[in-house]
C-alpha cells in the first residue's frame, strides 16, 4: 500500500508524468489518486521555475475527514519483468516483423522522384524555397502542413525520394501517413491503433563558434553583440528517427559504414511496428490497472 505521506513526497519530487509512469499509470491517473487522498498538487510550470533556479512553497497535507482514505493499493511497474501484456503484444507482431525481412517485400528507393506522394510534392516546393536556418539546414515552415524534414540544400532530393519510398511502403502495409492537423509540422503514421511520430533529418557536428571579421568589429565597438557559443555543420549523414520514444527499443536508423539509410527501411518500419506493439500494450496495462484500482476502491467503500 502507498500512504498519502509517501505519495505527497513523490509528487513534490518529480513531475507527475515521469512518477505516474512508475505506476504503469498515466499522469491523469495518478492525479486522481491525489485528488481521493487529498494530496495538493504541483501548479502548472512549478518545474520550470524549480528548473529556473526559482521555489515556492508547497502547500502541507490538508487534514483528512473520518471516513477519508489514507493510503491506496498500488504496485510499482518493473522494467526488469515485461508485464503478461507486453508478452503478447510483441508475439503478435512478430509475424509483421518478419515479413519485412523477406526479399519480395524489399523497400527501393528510386534515383529520381517520379510521381510524388501528394504529401511530398507540397514538401518539395516548401523545401525549395525554404531559407536555410542557423544550422544551415532547411526545413518547411512549421504552420504550412507537411512532412517533418531537416537537411542541408544539397540533400534536398535525396530526402525527399526517402521519404516519398518510406510512405508509400507504409500506405501499401495498410498504415495510413498524414500530418497533425494541430502541429502542422509533425508526420505521424497509425499503425496498430498507434498514432507514432517520425521525421527525417540530416546529422550535424557541432563545433565552438569561431568569430567572423563582422562580429569582431561589431564586438569593439559594443560587448552587447550576442554571438552564437556554437557552429554547426551538416556532414551528409540522413537518419530516420522515432520521435518522442526512449525505452531502450531502437529508434533511428541512419547512414552506416557498411549500409545506407536507403537500406535500412524495411528495418525502420519494424521498429516502428514493434513500437507500437509496445504502446499498445502499456495503454491495456494502465487501463487494468486503473480498473484494479477503481474496483479497490469500491470495496473499500462497501466494507
Amino acid at each position: 500500500s502507498l500512504k498519502r505521506e509517501e505519495l505527497y513526497e513523490q509528487v513534490w519530487s518529480r513531475p507527475m508524468r515521469d512518477l505516474a509512469k512508475d505506476y504503469g499509470l498515466s499522469d491523469t491517473g495518478l492525479a486522481k489518486i491525489c485528488r481521493r487522498l487529498k494530496v495538493p498538487l504541483p501548479g502548472r510550470g512549478y518545474w520550470a521555475q524549480l528548473q529556473a533556479g526559482r521555489t515556492s512553497p508547497r502547500p502541507p497535507l490538508p487534514p483528512l475527514g473520518k471516513d477519508d482514505q489514507t493510503e491506496v493499493r498500488v504496485i510499482k511497474a518493473t522494467r526488469e519483468a515485461p508485464s503478461v501484456f507486453l508478452t503478447q503484444a510483441l508475439s503478435e507482431v512478430e509475424p509483421l516483423i518478419a515479413r519485412e525481412a523477406l526479399p519480395e517485400n524489399k523497400i527501393t528507393v528510386g534515383s529520381a522522384l517520379v510521381k510524388p506522394h501528394s504529401l511530398v510534392a507540397r514538401t518539395t516546393q516548401l523545401l525549395r524555397s525554404a531559407m536555410p536556418l542557423h544550422t544551415a539546414l532547411v526545413r518547411p515552415p512549421t504552420w504550412e502542413g507537411c512532412l517533418d524534414i531537416r537537411v542541408a540544400p544539397g540533400n534536398i532530393g535525396r530526402a525527399l525520394r526517402i521519404m516519398n519510398a518510406i510512405i508509400r511502403a507504409l500506405e501499401a502495409r495498410g498504415y495510413g501517413v498524414s500530418i497533425d492537423a494541430k502541429r502542422k509540422s509533425a508526420t505521424t503514421v497509425t499503425l496498430l491503433g498507434q498514432a507514432l511520430e517520425f521525421k527525417l533529418e540530416e546529422v550535424l557536428k557541432r563545433s565552438d563558434h569561431v568569430q567572423t571579421a563582422v562580429e569582431k568589429k561589431q564586438l569593439e565597438v559594443s560587448s552587447l553583440v550576442y554571438t552564437p557559443r556554437y557552429d554547426f555543420h551538416p556532414i551528409g549523414e540522413l537518419v530516420l528517427r522515432i520521435k518522442d520514444w526512449n525505452d531502450g527499443k531502437r529508434r533511428n536508423r541512419s547512414d552506416g559504414d557498411e549500409r545506407r539509410l536507403e537500406d535500412c527501411l524495411n528495418d525502420f518500419i519494424a521498429d516502428l511496428i514493434r513500437v507500437a506493439a509496445i504502446k499498445k500494450a502499456r495503454d491495456v496495462e494502465r487501463e487494468e490497472r486503473e480498473r484494479q484500482w477503481a474496483e479497490e476502491r469500491r470495496r473499500q467503500e462497501e466494507q
